[in-house]
């Protein structure tokens, strides 16, 4: 047994007719503002000027975004520091065209405390020539230290 499973639980709820969910057992809050939102303002504001459905890059909300998002665009690119809501999203992100990283988006390559004293991260900078970025390749489930 992996030792954050004794933290998490199976939610039946559905978000957009996409469910079940997995989530932090101790969790009073993270879970409803996100579904709310999504469900009252992000699933239709965000996509009425969106040029090109190939990439987005969204993190956090234990992969609810993620993979949400995976159903409008070919590839989606999530970040998460947290190694706690990384393991819930590894659970929720099982989509092929979902790649995780264990880690943040910053300006600077650097490793950094995380607030959860979970350990650390590594905050990464993506370069706006990397190409490939979505290439069809196997789905990425990693912690390790990304550098595009």
């Amino acid at each position: 047994m992996h030792e954050y499973e004794k933290l998490i639980r199976r939610r039946d709820d559905m978000v957009a007719g996409i469910g079940p969910w997995y989530w932090i057992a101790s969790d009073t809050g993270a879970w409803d503002g996100p579904k709310t939102d999504w469900e009252n303002s992000h699933s239709q504001k965000w996509f009425t000027s969106v040029p090109n459905w190939d990439v987005c890059v969204q993190g956090r909300v234990s992969g609810m975004y993620p993979r949400l998002l995976s159903h409008k665009f070919k590839c989606v690119y999530s970040f998460e520091p947290d190694r706690l809501n990384f393991y819930v999203a590894n659970l929720n992100c099982q989509n092929d065209n979902i790649h995780l990283f264990n880690g943040a988006l910053g300006p600077n390559q650097e490793l950094s405390r995380v607030s959860s004293g979970l350990g650390w991260t590594m905050s990464v900078c993506i370069r706006p020539r990397a190409s490939g970025l979505c290439r069809s390749s196997p789905s990425t489930r990693s912690n390790s230290r990304f550098v595009a």
